[in-house]
């Protein structure tokens, strides 16, 4: 009898100890939202300057530095195809103060980078979807081709004699998708980063880079490259003379880029709320849709909930699309 009694003294004291632990923890996590941010918060560029990722973020970052009591940082970490800007998010401390701004790239970088450590939907926090481009196909001035029609009957012409310069495990993904679609060959040169392949196409070293249209209207516009073709249901208000791939006869290369913020996993829910509203009031200032516009990015807030469903089904899509190709990053 003493020994039962004694036995439930003990469950009773350990459960009331777990208890004032949940209790405690709860009550910090509160204390740090209400506190939130308490220093700047650094988003993480996983690619280099110039890059999708980093014209949204700074447009971004100069909004919520206006608003969210502390400064927006853009911290550009490139490498190993945004592996290493991601790794480094994911393994920060998860109080909102570093998050990430992701991509497509992301998502699909898991499934085609060999031995990859990171999983989205794993090591990280959903904060908010903030946008989507669409993607182009350049070329260098010199090239003899026009329009995707030309470019193919030119590699055709020409098989193996043309190149294709990727700056992420996803643009060369899209090359490979791009050779099975028009049942043409071309070597494809990974680059480190985006910008380092553009330069190239421009001075005309490399013919052809699969970039989004953020990343391509500057060199464009001053004449250093040409359009071929661009992504999306219908032609694009920045580049209304150039058709889409599915008009040229490609829907398989029809591929779009969408951007999103995430934390670390086990951002406190609170913490995570405040980000999403300082991300999405940006994201509805009048002058960030006008910048966000200008540089060819269809803005596109959503709540955390949306890009959790978001993330699930992208991955089931490339899940897919990856094993069909039986593609894969050495």
């Amino acid at each position: 009898m003493t020994q039962h009694f004694s036995k439930s003294i003990t469950t009773f004291t350990i459960l009331g100890a777990l208890i004032v632990l949940v209790m405690l923890l709860a009550g910090y996590q509160t204390a740090v939202a209400q506190t939130f941010p308490s220093k700047p918060i650094t988003v993480v560029v996983p690619y280099g300057p110039g890059t999708g990722n980093d014209i949204i973020a700074r447009i971004i970052a100069q909004k919520v530095s206006e608003t969210a009591g502390q400064p927006m940082v853009v911290d550009n970490r490139a490498g190993a195809n945004g592996s290493i800007g991601a790794d480094y998010v994911a393994r920060a401390t998860p109080d909102g103060h570093t998050v990430l701004i992701a991509s497509t790239s992301s998502i699909v970088n898991q499934f085609v980078t060999k031995d990859s450590r990171l999983d989205i939907a794993r090591d990280f926090s959903p904060v908010a979807l903030v946008g989507s481009l669409r993607n182009v196909l350049i070329a260098r001035q010199d090239l003899p081709a026009n329009s995707m029609k030309e470019l193919i009957a030119l590699a055709k012409d020409k098989p193996g004699q043309l190149n294709f310069a990727s700056g992420s495990a996803a643009t060369h993904f899209v090359g490979m998708i791009l050779k099975f679609a028009a049942q043409i060959d071309f070597s494809i040169i990974d680059y480190k980063l985006t910008t380092t392949g553009m330069t190239d196409v421009a001075s005309g070293r490399v013919d052809l880079l699969w970039t989004t249209t953020a990343s391509a209207l500057s060199l464009v516009n001053t004449g250093k490259v040409k359009l071929l073709g661009v992504t999306g249901p219908t032609r694009s208000a920045v580049v209304p003379n150039t058709a889409t791939m599915v008009e040229a006869g490609y829907p398989e290369i029809d591929i779009s880029i969408d951007f999103f913020i995430l934390a670390p996993a086990s951002t406190p829910p609170e913490i995570l709320t405040k980000l999403n509203r300082e991300i999405v009031t940006a994201l509805n200032d009048k002058v960030v849709k006008e910048k966000l516009a200008t540089a060819g990015v269809e803005a596109n807030g959503s709540s955390p909930e949306a890009l959790t469903k978001y993330i699930q089904d992208d991955m089931a899509r490339w899940a897919r699309l990856v094993k069909q190709t039986n593609y894969l990053v050495q």
